[in-house]
């Protein structure tokens, strides 16, 4: 899959909590950009000093209640990109993406009628859950429980817009505020394990999913609740997923998922197939696939290279592989052969990989 760049005209800036923004895009070539919710878009940037810089930005709109895509953006300090959109990127102005990326949420599989949904963020990881809410409510009857983290009340992106919502949706969409700093009053305290384990028991009526999108800790805390109560995995949906040890054969290949690494060859054959191409390379086993095949001067998919998405996804065909993480993959994919090119390490002295097409 190679990489498609648009053009969006920055139609306009909203200022949301504590140095976050949002920005309203528009095609410059005016042609449809179908994405849906839980997906992201890769900038690349081209800022004075840095070279072209790539970063990848959930979107904070729903394709069903928007005319056009929004991505949310907190300004952190000492981010050269955050920083640099933050200030300079004003309306009028042109940003250059990707096309849409990432498979958190499957708007063909996932919305069921009469389904209670948890969804959980903290931080800036209410971007990606904010738009899928928004689509479940627009598309089906089923409620949601809405259950966001931060550290203050002054961090709390989209507290308007969520405040609407539950007008708008009365009996259907619930947001409970979830403090670290517990000294400000009409707020809950910090989220905790029995929270969690209240919410997932006694607001859920028949069928469930959850949502997860923050730090590892954090989803770990919530995933260690679901499996307590025993939610089925394929109704748990996360973009920082904990890691499972776990190894999966066939005749043809192993993946390694873990804390203990396999041996590490001096030496490696990768044998990759990407966009068609079959290509070879010889390389370190210290290197991931991905990094491998770029130090080549190769052009694989990839995006944000810290597993939370699939853009660098590939399917092992032959050898062996090592991810000390599952991460947004699931056991699934793993037992059919998926790695995340960019924390995936070969760990025999010939590899096979092929990216979809």
């Amino acid at each position: 899959m190679k990489t498609q760049k648009i053009e969006f005209l920055v139609i306009d800036k909203i200022k949301q909590a504590n140095d976050a923004y949002t920005f309203v895009l528009k095609p410059t070539n005016n042609l449809p950009f179908p994405y849906h919710s839980g997906q992201f878009i890769t900038l690349f940037l081209d800022i004075e000093g840095h070279g072209e810089i790539q970063r990848s930005y959930s979107f904070s709109s729903s394709p069903l209640t928007d005319q056009y895509p929004h991505i949310t953006v907190k300004k952190i300090d000492g981010g050269i990109v955050s920083t640099h959109l933050a200030q300079n990127i004003q309306i009028g102005g042109l940003l250059v993406g990707s096309q849409p990326l990432g498979k958190f949420f499957d708007p063909y599989s996932h919305i069921e009628e009469n389904c209670t949904y948890f969804m959980f963020s903290a931080g800036s990881g209410v971007t990606p859950i904010y738009s899928i809410a928004q689509t479940i409510l627009e598309a089906s009857q089923s409620n949601i429980y809405f259950i966001y983290s931060n550290k203050n009340s002054d961090s709390i992106i989209f507290f308007n817009e969520l405040e609407l919502l539950e007008k708008k949706y009365p009996n259907r969409f619930f947001v409970k505020h979830h403090l670290s700093d517990n000294s400000q009053l009409n707020f809950l305290d910090r989220l905790e394990s029995q929270d969690i384990h209240d919410y997932l028991t006694s607001s859920s009526k028949g069928p469930l999913r959850v949502y997860i999108c923050g730090p590892k800790k954090y989803s770990d805390v919530i995933i260690n609740e679901t499996k307590s109560i025993n939610i089925p995995k394929e109704k748990i949906h996360t973009e920082s997923y904990t890691a499972i040890v776990h190894e999966n054969l066939s005749s043809e290949f192993v993946i390694h998922i873990g804390d203990d690494r396999p041996a590490i060859p001096e030496e490696v054959l990768i044998k990759a197939k990407i966009d068609g191409e079959l290509i070879e390379i010889k390389c370190s086993g210290e290197d991931t696939l991905l990094d491998a095949l770029l130090n080549e001067g190769h052009s694989p998919p990839f995006s944000c290279m810290a597993g939370g998405c699939m853009a660098c996804m590939a399917y092992v065909k032959k050898g062996e592989a090592w991810q000390e993480e599952i991460n947004i993959l699931t056991e699934k994919g793993v037992e059919n052969g998926q790695v995340l090119t960019c924390q995936a390490f070969p760990t025999t002295h010939e590899i096979e990989i092929e990216y979809e097409e």
